[in-house]
């Protein structure tokens, strides 16, 4: 008992109690490997049913083999005597007729295009140019007891502003009176006053214009009271 209670003071400390399982754990798993190997080893050596070679042997492959026969020299078919016939032509074929070329009046005639007509087009008549205006006596009589009439507006020619050396020229009753101001391309300002008998500006005169070689009729009429005409004016 005394070995016994020496073993059992050395696996005392816990430390010690889990080396010796952890031992006993690696020597019981060697001992089921041994005896995994020698139950396979047993079963392979011995006491099984023999195995059959399936390799044929050279006295079974010679008995399985036929020999040749003899007979096969014997049965050969004589050429036949009689000759054969010969080989019948064949007939040739004759060539089909070929259709001769058209004559050329039998051709098909292709119909020349139609001449197609140009669109007319059609020339924009020249402006008509009037005659000048004959003048007339115009009286200036602008003064500060006399206070200025203006005629002013736009001036177009072709629908583009007039360039400034495009005359305006004024006309009273059909005669010429003066030129208009041009301070810029497309506009003028004519300022007067009115006159009495005698001038061509007096007061119940209609009012026109001559520009370009076209006389511009706006219908106005001078009115003693009214100082300001605006009109624009467009020609082509």
């Amino acid at each position: 008992m005394g070995w016994f209670v020496r073993y059992a003071a050395w696996f005392s400390t816990p430390g010690r109690q889990a080396g010796a399982w952890s031992a006993l754990g690696i020597a019981g798993f060697a001992l089921g490997t041994a005896g995994v190997m020698l139950l396979l080893d047993g079963g392979g050596s011995g006491g099984g049913p023999a195995r059959v070679d399936g390799t044929p042997t050279a006295g079974a492959i010679a008995a399985t083999t036929p020999s040749p026969s003899r007979t096969a020299s014997s049965t050969a078919t004589a050429p036949s005597a009689t000759p054969s016939s010969s080989p019948t032509p064949s007939e040739t074929p004759s060539p089909s007729p070929t259709a001769p070329p058209p004559t050329p009046a039998e051709r098909t005639a292709t119909p020349a295009p139609e001449p197609t007509e140009a669109p007319a087009t059609e020339t924009p008549a020249p402006a008509v140019t009037a005659a000048a205006p004959q003048a007339g006596t115009f009286c200036d009589l602008v003064s500060s007891d006399a206070p200025p009439t203006a005629i002013f507006g736009l001036v177009t020619v072709g629908g583009e502003n007039a360039a400034q050396d495009v005359e305006v020229t004024v006309l009273f009753n059909g005669l010429s009176a003066a030129n208009a101001e041009r301070p810029a391309a497309g506009s003028y300002k004519f300022e007067f006053a009115m006159g009495p008998e005698g001038c061509v500006n007096r007061p119940g005169a209609a009012i026109s214009f001559y520009v370009g070689g076209q006389y511009v009729d706006n219908g106005f009429v001078l009115t003693p009271g009214e100082p300001v005409f605006r009109f624009d004016i467009a020609v082509e």
